[in-house]
This record gives structure tokens, C-alpha cells and sequence, in this order.
């Protein structure tokens, strides 16, 4: 029988944060696509499957969401770490398969995780229908309070999971989004890209931060509350002309308030850590996560 219960990353002072559901099984135990899509939405949030494999001594991860299996989820990765050390005993670092690759997340101090991670370009985009585009699947209409001449948009380039990210002069933007997500999904689709992904530079002399928020792709009016796949490209394009090597990402809400991802960065390697708090929750059988899905 698989085990799982939820388990949240980069929380806030051990609370909020971005949950997972984390499943653990044995080798040669089935993963459920559609089982998985139904307990994702039960759950509300993302379900990432690990699979314990002898051979290389890894569990392996695969992620899902309501509408499908994804590449790639970094929440995902850092939950499923916390969850495995705390009710599997697993020593850190943790050694996990994703796709073809292994990353290692490792505890930097109790309750803390991390791993690494590439920072991607950002490539500017100049063309206003798509800029507008953008502003209107965002729900920021009004050309009183923002027009394209106010933001700045960029897409990710060679990401497994590409954003559109758009960069805002302030907070105020941020509060004000209602999204529209009929028209985030149509340009989504058309550029190829998994979701919208809005920041504003808050950093100041002892501390570059930004505030953020994220709507994927597929996901109705719902938000992540969360998002380290994206963070090291963000944090690298707005601390060129800074010199802290931790970037604070505060997401999710409004206000920005609901996670806190840490991102930090060895200049001469050029490697990126993304990390946060974590905090793993109730060790559960699947029949009775279940029990209430059909």
C-alpha cells in the first residue's frame, strides 16, 4: 500500500506556503495519471508521486496537477524532500530522480531545504499587442492606471517549463490583479509558454527582494502560491547591478505574503540555490486519501 500525507515549501515562519501532496511507493507500484489529476483536485494543489527505485538508490518524481502530469515542479521537489526525511527517514542530501536528471536537495538547517538550480535568460518582448495582451489577461484594463509604457515583458528561454514573466514599476499593480484566465490560457498557448508570472523590485540598501505572483497555465482563476522553477532567472536578471547574493522572493496573494523563497548564488560557479522552509504534515494511506475522491 503507497503512503502520502501533505507537505508545504517555503513557508513563512512555519506557516503558509505552498502545499504538495506527496505520495511515496514502492518499485513496480503503478502511478495513476488519472488517479493523481482527481486527488490533485480534491486537494487542491499539486501531487508529486515518488517512486523508490533500488537500482541507483533515488526515488523517483514525476508531478501533477488537475488537468495532467508536468515536467517539472520545484515546490514539488523541495515538499517530496522534507516528507521523505521526516517520515521516511531519509538522511540528507536527498538524491532525486526527475525526468533524466538527478538533483540533490539538501537540509541547510532544520526544517530548511534546498537545491540547485539553472537561472535562465529572459528575452525581452517589444510588441504591444502582446504587452496588452498580457495587461488584459492580468485584468489591468484601465489605461489610467497602466499602460505598456509603465512595464516591462520578458519570456524565459530554455526552461523546461518557459513563463511569461512581466515586470511591474510597483506593488499597487500587483494588488490590483483580477485574472482572466480564458485569455492568459490563449497566449499562453500561443507563445508556448506555462503561465504569467508578475514581479515588482522591492529590494532596498540591506536586502534585494521582490514581490510576486504567478497564474498558470490551465488553472482557472486559481494562483501558485509559490514558484521555484521560475526564481533563479528572476533573481539573477534583477541582481546584475546589486551585490547581495540572496534575492528574497515574498509570492502568493494580493500582498505577496503567502510564501517565501530564498534564492541564492555562487558567482564564480554560477549556481543557483533555491530553497525554503519546509514543513511535512500527516503520514496517511492512500485508501483514505482517497476515500472521499469518487
Amino acid at each position: 500500500m503507497c503512503f502520502g500525507g501533505l507537505s508545504y515549501a517555503f513557508c513563512v515562519s512555519g506557516k503558509s506556503g505552498n502545499p504538495s501532496f506527496v505520495i511515496a511507493s514502492k518499485p513496480g507500484d503503478p502511478v495513476d495519471q488519472g488517479t493523481c489529476c482527481r486527488l490533485a483536485r480534491h486537494v487542491d494543489c499539486e501531487v508529486t508521486w515518488a517512486q523508490w527505485q533500488p537500482d541507483s538508490n533515488t526515488y523517483q518524481l514525476r508531478y501533477f496537477v488537475a488537468n495532467g502530469e508536468i515536467d517539472f515542479c520545484g515546490h514539488g521537489t523541495l515538499a517530496a524532500a522534507a516528507w521523505l526525511f521526516q517520515h521516511h527517514q531519509l538522511p540528507s542530501p536527498i538524491s532525486l530522480r526527475v525526468l533524466n536528471r538527478i538533483i540533490s536537495v539538501q537540509q541547510n538547517e532544520p526544517g530548511y531545504w534546498s537545491y540547485e538550480q539553472e537561472a535562465f535568460p529572459l528575452v525581452d518582448i517589444t510588441e504591444s499587442e502582446v504587452i496588452t495582451h498580457l495587461l488584459h489577461s492580468l485584468g489591468l484594463t484601465n489605461p489610467d492606471y497602466c499602460t505598456i509604457n509603465q512595464v516591462k515583458a520578458y519570456r524565459s528561454s530554455g526552461a523546461v517549463r518557459e513563463k511569461l514573466v512581466i515586470a511591474f514599476p510597483d506593488r499597487t499593480y500587483l494588488e490590483a490583479m483580477q485574472i482572466n484566465g480564458q485569455s492568459r490560457d490563449h497566449i499562453c498557448e500561443a507563445l508556448n509558454t506555462t503561465g504569467i508570472y508578475a514581479f515588482c523590485d522591492i529590494s532596498d540598501p540591506q536586502a534585494a527582494s521582490i514581490a510576486a505572483r504567478h497564474f498558470p497555465i490551465y488553472s482557472g482563476d486559481n494562483e501558485d502560491m509559490a514558484t521555484g522553477a521560475i526564481a533563479p532567472t528572476v533573481a539573477n536578471h534583477i541582481s546584475k547591478n546589486k551585490t547581495h547574493s540572496t534575492v528574497n522572493i515574498f509570492q502568493g496573494g494580493k500582498h505577496a505574503q503567502h510564501s517565501r523563497i530564498l534564492v541564492s548564488t555562487d558567482r564564480v560557479k554560477n549556481i543557483w540555490h533555491v530553497g525554503g522552509q519546509c514543513l511535512a504534515t500527516e503520514y496517511i494511506s492512500l485508501q483514505q486519501a482517497f476515500s472521499n475522491i469518487e
